[in-house]
């Protein structure tokens, strides 16, 4: 078995192509049906599925990543990176990250940022 896809809820679509877009994902598909936008994005072996619809809500957040772990419910998406440090210094201006790269206590180093609808991801760089 392995992870097929992973869909999102936007806030707007164009927005979030383009972010995701600037991560190095690349649009395959965008249609309109309906009231409801999707896209199908994909990065190597990960397919990501955008939905956007007309009034969607925003998730309530805190900027305290670990108070969120007492809620049920997917905490992040993370992507592996070959050196954290390099694409957190290019990336400083256009990402809104939750404090620096750290080390992980199972190896490793990671920073943690939101996507432009508030989405947490993550960058992780193996040891």
């Amino acid at each position: 078995m392995r992870l097929e896809h992973i869909a999102l809820t936007v806030l707007d679509i164009k927005q979030s192509i383009e972010f995701y877009e600037n991560l190095g994902f690349k649009l395959d598909i965008l249609e309109h049906k309906n009231d409801r936008e999707r896209a199908w994005m994909t990065l190597g072996d990960i397919r990501l599925e955008l939905f956007c619809s007309p009034n969607v809500g925003t998730m309530p957040y805190d900027d305290d990543i670990h108070a969120d772990l007492r809620t049920a419910g997917i905490k992040h998406l993370s992507f592996e990176v070959d050196d954290i440090m390099d694409i957190y210094s290019r990336s400083k201006k256009n990402q809104r990250f939750l404090g620096k790269p750290q080390r992980s206590s199972t190896g490793g180093t990671y920073v943690f940022f939101r996507d432009c609808n508030g989405i947490v991801l993550e960058f992780f760089e193996r040891d």
